[in-house]
């Protein structure tokens, strides 16, 4: 197990210090400098990729294929935000009544200044670098904290950052809770968090005495609703993706609510999709990731023990390898309101499924709830789906699918009340650090 390089804590406010100080010499304002630096990016993610990928093999043995297409994904975003950047810059002139047009209204797009970007361990390849581009892209100086959850991923970025992108602008501060309490005792521009509601409270609460905005991109338990009349073995197929099937992300549907006299049929679906996933199981496959730590697999371990659901049997029992921290996907049906998978994120591969009687009972559930980064539902009902959409409240809301809605960068991406706030992908990232300047020039006569 490698050991964490930490930042001295002393030297914390002088980096802040040293950023702030190439903000205001005007160095990151040029449009060619920003994208110079986003090219930079593209060439770390491409030069490095490999790299990048062996070091969270090492911390969590994600597969390799997924932070293949995590590392594109990089590429993708960042070389359509310096292909778009002149538009996203560009000054805009309002319509305003003709007495007021010799006033020259404009809207200028300027950096809000030296920016603190605080990523998780579950995806820190796009959680990293993601707000890094609209960062970049808005002229913004940025200090990155990764993860020490994954000291091999925050390592090498701590070493390749300094190699591709200007030192003076861009930095990266290692470390756990000390070092993280210090950044936020400081004040900055932005702070940009993804992560937890717990530790959000901490970022907020620091932020609001500096009154510092801030984006908060959270989690939460994102539910599922499929509709009596929708093929329930595509439903399973859909809700279980290969890809994510052991569902440390914060978009995981966390639970299924479905009618009753559907419960059985829907988790025959889940049993076919499994074993077309997994013929022999997923403990030993290549392709399944580890829990990333100890204290998560005791916790998963935790919450199904408690459980008062039926543990659905046969191939998906739900076995476990503590040594490796494997968790083989698992199916509780049956799951009561009060029970303990319903009580926070799961984060991880257990599923409960709860039935309800009528869409107004799992309306009712949902809204009894913290509002979830997103409600996916399976219908193909015009009148179900606009209810949804209309009395319900989530980050997002996708139909007949899930996960898929985060590849369509034109969307933006946030949650609502207890999942966070704050927009993102490409030009809400962008302008998450970007200020609107307001400006009138009032002529003499």
């Amino acid at each position: 197990m490698t050991t964490l390089a930490y930042t001295a804590i002393d030297d914390i406010p002088e980096i802040r210090d040293e950023l702030r100080a190439t903000f205001r010499s005007g160095v990151t304002r040029p449009l060619e400098w920003r994208k110079h630096q986003l090219y930079q990016l593209v060439r770390l993610a491409q030069n490095e990729a490999n790299a990048i990928c062996d070091a969270l093999a090492r911390d969590f043995a994600k597969p390799r294929f997924e932070n293949m297409g995590d590392v594109a994904w990089v590429i993708e975003r960042a070389l359509s935000s310096a292909e778009k950047l002149e538009e996203w810059t560009k000054p805009e002139h309002p319509n305003v009544p003709e007495s007021q047009r010799s006033w020259k209204p404009t809207i200028y797009k300027a950096p809000k200044g030296t920016v603190l970007i605080i990523s998780p361990w579950n995806y820190p390849i796009i959680l990293t670098f993601q707000p890094l581009i609209g960062a970049i892209s808005a002229g913004c100086c940025a200090v990155l904290k990764p993860s020490e959850v994954v000291p091999h991923f925050s390592n090498l970025i701590a070493d390749l950052i300094p190699k591709y992108l200007d030192p003076s602008a861009y930095r990266v501060v290692n470390g756990a809770i000390p070092e993280a309490s210090k950044l936020l005792e400081l004040q900055w521009d932005h702070i940009f968090y993804t992560g937890n509601g717990r530790v959000a409270r901490i970022v907020a609460s620091a932020a609001a005495k500096h009154l510092t905005p801030c984006s908060l991109e959270l989690g939460g338990k994102s539910p599922v609703y499929v509709d009596s009349t929708f093929d329930m073995d595509l439903a399973a197929k859909r809700i279980l993706p290969l890809t994510r099937i052991y569902r440390q992300i914060c978009v995981a549907p966390d639970y299924v609510l479905v009618l009753r006299q559907k419960q059985d049929e829907l988790i025959q679906g889940f049993e076919k999709a499994y074993k077309a996933f997994f013929p022999n199981g997923a403990l030993d496959d290549v392709h399944y990731g580890s829990i990333v730590n100890d204290m998560h697999f005791q916790r998963l371990t935790n919450l199904l023990d408690r459980s008062e659901g039926e543990k659905v049997g046969g191939v998906m029992a739900g076995r476990k390898n503590p040594e490796k921290r494997r968790f083989e996907p698992i199916f509780v049906k049956g799951v009561k309101a009060n029970d303990s998978l319903l009580e926070e994120e799961i984060f991880g591969p257990i599923l409960p499924v709860v039935a309800v009687d009528s869409l107004n009972e799992a309306i009712e559930f949902v809204n009894e709830r913290p509002h979830p980064l997103v409600l996916y539902a399976f219908t193909e009902d015009p009148i179900v789906k606009g209810r949804l959409i209309n009395e319900t409240q989530s980050g997002g809301i996708t139909f007949n699918d899930t996960v898929q809605q985060l590849s369509v960068a034109q969307l933006p991406f946030s949650g609502i009340g207890e999942s966070g706030h704050g927009y993102q992908f490409l030009s809400y990232t962008f302008e998450a650090f970007t200020h609107l300047r307001s400006s009138v020039d009032i002529p003499k006569e």
